[in-house]
């Protein structure tokens, strides 16, 4: 969510500063933060945005303008699945796990609620790396797996 904002706000910025065409983007950024000529004013507004809704306050409004047929703001949804896949890839490599073996990820996090906009290319991007992977849905919440985990460890004791 924080990147999908960084990213709407520093192509808002671009536009603002003539350096990007980003009409749609800067009208919803701009309209949301009530600031759409100054790109300081603006860069100001998002801050306090940040810090009073967190750090990705941009992700429905850039979610409503994907499903309504913006392109700019579906391509966002896919470059932020790039790097979620891309995170996971990075954790596979760290834990030394074999290419070949059979990969369930979970998606945990609210940022998932956005559906397809996110999965699907998701889906896409970590097949390419790991073709056998099986994305699901959690069954609970990350406290809940590691203490079944943890249960699960102690059982075999």
């Amino acid at each position: 969510g924080a990147w999908l904002t960084t990213e709407a706000l520093r192509r808002t910025l671009r536009a603002l500063d003539g350096f990007e065409t980003s009409a749609t983007l800067a009208r919803l950024v701009g309209g949301y933060l009530k600031e759409t000529e100054d790109a300081g004013r603006l860069a100001q507004s998002a801050r306090e945005a940040a810090r009073e809704q967190g750090r990705g306050f941009l992700v429905p409004i850039l979610a409503d303008a994907a499903r309504s047929g913006d392109t700019e703001a579906a391509n966002l949804f896919v470059g932020a699945a790039g790097w979620l896949a891309a995170q996971v890839r990075a954790a596979l490599r760290r834990l030394s796990f074999p290419a070949e073996s059979s990969l369930v990820v979970a998606r945990a996090g609210g940022l998932w609620e956005v559906g397809p906009l996110l999965i699907d290319p998701f889906e896409r991007v970590l097949r390419r790396w790991h073709p056998e992977a099986t994305v699901i849905a959690p069954d609970g919440s990350p406290l809940v797996g590691s203490l079944r985990l943890a249960q699960s460890l102690l059982a075999s004791r």
